[in-house]
């Protein structure tokens, strides 16, 4: 097989691994001294990469890529690709349900401690009542607004792999605008 061909499998191979949620599999992908270059002049190390990964592959976060190898380029043990990636991620909003509905309900107990606890005048009994009433439907509503939260972005890369005992590592990303 062309090294092209094996590049171009190798690089699929590596997003399946990402949209498989699975970060060892994806780090088995990356060279021990990979580095990632952000536009802005930003970089990271294999380490923080993968803990970047770990924190975008989390079940509450539904990331999915596609990845399109525009370009190769070999020379040697050593290839250049040039990438577009589409990456999507719906952020779960549960989170944010179960607080406000926990919230609400606690309003609950206190307006049926004042209905059943007694002791107050028919002013504060009412006035009691209506303000637990309303917190309650405002955090009710609270808890529904909104929905999920939805990220897509498109981004083209460089990426330079090496090949390490016959197989090809990713050793440098470069995001390019």
């Amino acid at each position: 097989m062309k090294p092209e061909d094996q590049l171009h499998e190798r690089r699929q191979a590596l997003n399946t691994a990402i949209n498989n949620h699975d970060p060892q599999a994806v780090a088995a992908f990356l060279h021990p001294e990979f580095v990632a270059r952000g536009v802005g002049g930003h970089s990271y190390d294999r380490q923080t990469a993968i803990r970047q990964l770990e924190q975008m592959l989390q079940p509450s976060l539904d990331f999915q890529s596609e990845v399109e190898v525009e370009e190769i380029e070999v020379s040697e043990d050593s290839a250049t690709l040039k990438v577009r990636r589409e990456e999507r991620a719906q952020m779960s909003n549960r989170g944010h349900l179960v607080g406000n509905l926990i919230v609400a309900a606690v309003f609950v107990l206190l307006a049926l401690r004042v209905v059943f606890g007694g002791g107050q005048n028919a002013l504060q009994f009412w006035g009691t009542i209506i303000a637990y009433a309303v917190c309650c439907v405002w955090f009710i509503s609270r808890a529904f607004r909104g929905g999920p939260r939805s990220i897509h972005q498109t981004q083209r890369a460089q990426e330079t792999w090496l090949r390490v005992d016959e197989s090809w590592l990713l050793v440098e990303e470069e995001q390019v605008s």
